[in-house]
């Protein structure tokens, strides 16, 4: 278990850098809605937050009860269970080092919200700008990461997308000289290592697309707000991943692919594999995603028993931090 960061603030919420006079929550459905502070009712206990957690992550994060036993009930994982479980996953890697902290960027699934009431592209610049305020704190690190994993949802079904080798993303006047011979063990030149791989486990459908293209338009905005100019044109890859076999574990598979991606060398043969710069057999398939593992019963089971392990360490922490400050 990760030893990561826990919050302890009665105001962390607000410091979260989005719009905390709102609430989101997902549906019996699965589709999201946006309650207004004003409108919001006073939370049950159900409701009360059983874990704050940031990991190293730079968002501290909110989980309730009820966002739990979604899971027991076996419905669907909401915003706020992808968001802990996918610091929980970054963490994890962290402190295993397979990454460095800014090496994967982890975007919360705030992001994707500023997308949910645009109905075509192009679409105005100030949703851009709304989404590329939600990740703010993530500006001075975001084009130098190696991967940024995005949580999208649209139609109340949640993927994942993933942005490959942000940090050899160029300019589109910048003199790019292909590379003329395979590395070793390819069978074509590299010539697109900067990429965005959807990483879906439902049918391919005008929603996932749109939401790619969102993702595409978004890139552009912010390489010209940070680093000034127009990006390079980003080309979007599809590949084979395992398929959720009911209707409420997208979630699940979005925290699952997300892990092994986390494993950079692993993100490397997905990518090169998805582009057809590589060869990728279906053993190594196989080794990679594990499909057994990915199994919808098998990954609820597990992530449970982590959120129960984390609220558990979460409140023991919690007594000495309110301890120590009574004694103070």
């Amino acid at each position: 278990m990760s030893s990561s960061v826990y919050a302890f603030s009665s105001d962390f919420p607000d410091e979260s850098g989005w719009d905390s006079s709102s609430i989101r929550s997902s549906s019996s459905d699965g589709s999201i809605r946006t309650i207004s502070g004003s409108q919001a009712p006073a939370c049950p206990e159900p409701d009360r937050v059983i874990l704050s957690y940031s990991g190293y992550l730079k968002y501290p994060l909110d989980l309730t009860e009820a966002d739990v036993n979604r899971l027991r009930r076996c419905e669907e994982l909401n915003d706020r269970g992808i968001d802990v479980l996918l610091a929980i996953a970054h963490a994890d890697a962290v402190e295993k080092g397979d990454i460095g902290e800014n090496d994967v960027v982890v975007l919360p699934t705030a992001f994707e919200e500023s997308f949910q009431y645009v109905k075509d592209t192009p679409m105005p610049l100030e949703t851009f700008a709304r989404a590329h305020e939600r990740i703010k704190k993530y500006h001075s690190i975001f084009w130098g990461s190696r991967l940024i994993l995005v949580p999208l949802q649209r139609g109340g079904h949640w993927f994942l997308a993933v942005i490959t080798n942000a940090q050899l993303a160029q300019a589109r006047n910048a003199v790019q000289v292909p590379p003329q011979e395979p590395n070793e063990g390819d069978s074509q030149p590299d010539q697109h290592p900067f990429g965005i791989l959807i990483l879906n486990s439902w049918v391919r459908n005008a929603d996932v697309e749109f939401m790619a293209e969102c993702l595409k338009g978004y890139l552009a905005h912010s390489w010209n707000a940070i680093q000034g100019g127009k990006l390079q044109y980003v080309y979007t890859y599809y590949p084979k991943c395992p398929r959720q076999m009911d209707g409420v574990s997208c979630g699940l598979h979005i925290v699952r692919n997300a892990e092994i991606m986390m494993e950079l060398a692993t993100a490397e043969k997905v990518r090169k594999g998805a582009q057809g710069v590589r060869a990728l057999t279906m053993s190594e398939y196989n080794d990679i995603f594990r499909p057994s593992v990915a199994a919808n019963d098998s990954q609820r089971l597990l992530r449970i028993s982590s959120l129960e392990q984390h609220v558990q360490l979460y409140k023991s922490r919690r007594k000495r931090y309110d301890e120590s400050c009574e004694s103070h």
